[in-house]
């Protein structure tokens, strides 16, 4: 059976799904790189596209040989070039570190926001995944599914990495059947007890939601 690929854009934003055989187009193209992070279902999480590049059939370049080392010393004469020299090297060095810092100052915020947008696309999938269980319920027995009912778990046993648990039931504002995705594990105190609304009007389309995530964490198809 197919499998339906993620990737994190250049801008580390979520894409997909996508087939294999887009995926592998995706990284000719050029849009996906080595280290671009991927993911699909049986995937515990986010690697490198390196990493499952050989299991698409997709050789990647070698590094290119390090150059031989010749044996020779740059000498520094003694005197005023070789203090000059010095200052140069410690202004340069005080230089790279304050480049660094600020370029630290902001990665790290970056990368936790892909970190957790990447966790919360994971169970997004996982909710996802039970939009057609739902729909087929209610056309053979024209109301929406419980917890416990038919092949529909209890809510704790659906627990996973992200995941804490998922509720079905008939929403009152609406009527809608929501599947109800409580997340746990993001890594960020304010997303804690976050949940995705995924709810079937009777007409069977679908509309998502979350009231209590940034829309900066949420899939592109959740954004509003």
């Amino acid at each position: 059976m197919a499998q339906n690929w993620f990737y994190a854009d250049k801008h580390n934003q979520q894409q997909g799904p996508v087939d294999e055989s887009t995926l592998i187009a995706t990284y000719r193209r050029g849009d996906i790189l080595i280290n671009t992070l991927v993911w699909r279902e049986g995937l515990p999480n986010w690697i490198p596209f390196s990493s499952v590049a050989a299991g698409l059939g997709i050789a990647l370049p070698s590094a290119p040989p390090s150059l031989p080392h010749t044996g020779k010393v740059q000498i520094v004469k003694s005197g005023k070039s070789g203090s000059s020299t010095a200052v140069i090297i410690i202004v340069v060095v005080f230089g790279l570190i304050a480049v660094t810092g600020i370029l630290a100052a902001i990665a790290v915020p970056a990368y936790q926001d892909y970190t957790i947008r990447a966790r919360v696309a994971n169970a997004y999938i996982q909710g996802i995944a039970l939009k057609s269980d739902v729909a087929e319920f209610y056309t053979r027995e024209k109301r929406c599914p419980g917890n416990g009912e038919g092949t529909f778990k209890k809510a704790d046993e659906y627990v996973s990495q992200y995941v804490s648990s998922i509720q079905f039931g008939a929403l009152k504002s609406s009527g809608s059947c929501a599947i109800q995705v409580s997340l746990k594990g993001l890594g960020s105190t304010q997303t804690e007890g976050a949940v995705l609304q995924l709810a079937m009007a009777a007409d069977g389309t679908w509309s998502e939601s979350s009231s209590s995530l940034a829309p900066k964490y949420l899939p592109m198809s959740m954004r509003k």
